[in-house]
């Protein structure tokens, strides 16, 4: 054997195995396919929001859900899993373009109701939802600007967080993969 001659350690170049499950289901993996989705997420102390563009994910001018989003729909429903004690509240809200202050009311009501039984549709439990529809009362941009404007409809969806609720879905996620 050569005792000048160069031997670098064995390496296959392959990555170690990762279990991307737990990944797929940690919140900070969720709120970036959110974001990509077109979805806002605020978190501000121990209050979650998300802000979902009714422009996307609603059919212009009705209550009916867009059947080509429903994976931005899912991963709201996965985030909203990992919180599980949590009350959910879910709120409608329009511009003031167009129609009655009483039809926005209406459809921004019929809009938090169609995403309320979503989210029950999927596993969050009933007694934990509740919808309301705020017409055009609350904007947060301008609504003599297109952007402003577009940026008022939204459904708002908020809870309120427990300190372990989250360490302890994560601990079943573990189990349930065999993980612990």
């Amino acid at each position: 054997m050569c005792t000048g001659c160069f031997r670098p350690p064995f390496n296959d170049f392959q990555k170690p195995p990762t279990d991307f499950r737990l990944y797929r289901t940690s919140k900070k993996y969720i709120v970036q396919k959110l974001q990509q989705q077109d979805i806002q997420y605020v978190e501000y102390g121990d209050t979650m929001t998300l802000i979902v563009p009714t422009d996307h994910y609603f059919v212009t001018g009705t209550a009916e859900l867009n059947d080509i989003c429903y994976e931005g729909l899912n991963n709201i429903v996965k985030l909203l899993k990992l919180y599980p004690k949590s009350r959910i509240y879910v709120a409608g809200f329009s511009d003031n373009v167009g129609t009655t202050a009483r039809f926005q009311k209406r459809l921004t009501q019929a809009q938090a109701n169609a995403m309320l039984t979503f989210l029950w549709a999927n596993a969050i439990p009933a007694k934990h939802l509740a919808a309301t529809g705020f017409g055009d009362l609350f904007p947060l941009g301008d609504n003599n600007l297109i952007h402003g404007s577009a940026f008022n409809r939204r459904i708002e969806i908020q809870w309120f967080s427990f300190k372990d609720e989250e360490n302890t879905y994560m601990q079943a996620t573990q189990q349930q993969h065999g993980m612990k």
